[in-house]
Formats: C-alpha cells, sequence, structure tokens
C-alpha cells in the first residue's frame, strides 16, 4: 500500500512538473493556430495537443522547473554542481532502500555515511574520471 501512494505521489509530482492541465492544451493549440512553423510535419496533429507539451512560447529552460538554473551550475562549478548531485542522489537512495527495503527504523548513521560517499568520493571522482 506505500509503494501504490508512493507511485501515486510520483505520477502526480511528474505531471504537475510538465505542466499538465487543461489551460496548458489551450495554450498549446492557440500557439499552434498562430504560428504553424512551431509543429515539425513528422509530428501527429494529436501529439500537438497532448497536455503533457508545453507552450514552447512560454517554457524556458526545458519541461523541467529548475533545469537551466542546474546547466549554469554546471558552467560555473561543475565540480561543486556534481557533488551536491550525486548527495542527493545518494542521499535519496539510501532514503528509499531503508523505507521500502529494511523493515526497520530509519538508519541515520548509514544515511549520513552513504550521503557523505557520494558527496565526497563519487561526484567528484567522476567529475575527473569523465573529463580525462
Amino acid at each position: 500500500m506505500k509503494l501504490f501512494a508512493i507511485l501515486i505521489a510520483t505520477f502526480c509530482l511528474a505531471a504537475s512538473a510538465f505542466g499538465v492541465s487543461s489551460s496548458t492544451v489551450a495554450n498549446v493549440q492557440k500557439s499552434v493556430a498562430r504560428n504553424p512553423a512551431l509543429v515539425s510535419p513528422l509530428r501527429k496533429r494529436a501529439a500537438v495537443s497532448s497536455p503533457l507539451f508545453r507552450d514552447p512560447l512560454v517554457t524556458r529552460g526545458g519541461a523541467v522547473p529548475g533545469w537551466q538554473a542546474y546547466l549554469d551550475a554546471l558552467d560555473k562549478n561543475p565540480l561543486t554542481a556534481k557533488a551536491f548531485t550525486s548527495l542527493v542522489g545518494w542521499a535519496l537512495g539510501d532514503a528509499l532502500a531503508q523505507i521500502l527495503l529494511v523493515k526497520g527504523p530509519f538508519d541515520w548513521t548509514r544515511w549520513v555515511s552513504f550521503s557523505a560517499f557520494g558527496f565526497l568520493y563519487h561526484g567528484p571522482s567522476g567529475h575527473y574520471f569523465y573529463n580525462w
């Protein structure tokens, strides 16, 4: 039941991140009607009216909110951005593993050690390895 609730919450968050609403569909249809050059000739008309596509005149930085800020951080301070990205990934991964797989109390020491490993070793070493 807990997994089902997490999946439903994830789907709702993903839908809100992509701006799925009835007003978004209307905006996309209006912008396409004003400028048909926005539509690829290979794309079907049904795909253009899908609520999963944001209005290209309004969307900045891609479909994911904050994506452009992340890309700017990668350009300005790549090592720090990769270290914090790895920290979030390892912390979230271990938290989900403890919540969903381990049936017991949350082990904060394990969570901090995995997060520190991601921040201090995994992120920086990946930065230098892939830039080698």
